[in-house]
């Protein structure tokens, strides 16, 4: 049966299910459906409830305080995540959107009613966080990040690591700040070569930034 939730509803279903669960384990809530934790240095744990229009998608990863982004399609203006508010998963990951390994039973629909909303946003809680918590606990420290970067280097999501580009230009300026400086340029350079941003200003500004980054780093090698 069609019945589409109101944004209120899902907000508020969303808040009974996960706040408790999350808040728990030292998340911080950013915004109605986005929880952060700071945990590591210069990172954020995140736990998403991403919309698709017809349903949610439970999404959990790391934000790297120090990787910028590109937003908007015309200004392409390129902007830091740095506060949990604004952060965003530059390594991202869900049982549900990750090709090698869609599971649909875990999507929690907005337009079948409140109460299978509900019901399938508890089967993904049951399911994912733990997931989830288990990754993060991995994660213990800047350098145990590489490892995720190389599995993305061996096994993307689509095609190689370039074509999800968030995640190559992440991995571009962390190996600047761990001292990787041949390995962050030859990223950064095929990045840019690939670059579909329309604005010269775009590029430019990354590649100052990348330059400040390869000055700076956080671990010399």
């Amino acid at each position: 049966m069609y019945e589409r939730c109101p944004p209120g509803v899902v907000n508020k279903i969303v808040g009974e299910v996960f706040d408790s669960a999350l808040k728990s384990r030292g998340f911080q809530k950013a915004s109605p459906r986005k929880y952060v934790r700071p945990r590591i240095a210069h990172t954020h744990d995140v736990v998403e409830l991403h919309s698709d229009m017809t349903r949610l998608l439970l999404i959990w990863g790391l934000s790297l305080n120090f990787v910028p982004h590109i937003s908007g399609r015309s200004t392409e203006t390129v902007q830091w995540h740095r506060t949990p508010r604004s952060a965003i998963p530059d390594l991202r990951y869900s049982e549900i959107e990750d090709i090698r390994n869609f599971h649909p039973q875990y999507l929690i629909s907005t337009v079948n009613g409140p109460r299978i909303t509900r019901e399938q946003a508890l089967v993904a809680r049951s399911v994912l966080l733990p997931r989830a918590f288990r990754f993060f606990d991995s994660v213990m420290n800047l350098l145990s990040i590489d490892e995720l970067f190389v599995r993305e280097e061996q096994n993307p999501k689509w095609g190689d690591i370039f074509t999800t580009p968030q995640v190559a230009l992440a991995y571009a300026f962390y190996l600047a700040k761990i001292g990787r400086e041949a390995k962050a340029r030859a990223y950064m350079a095929e990045w840019l070569m690939r670059s579909s941003h329309r604005r010269e200003e775009t590029n430019i500004r990354l590649s100052l930034l990348f330059e400040e980054a390869v000055r700076l780093p956080f671990i010399s090698q």
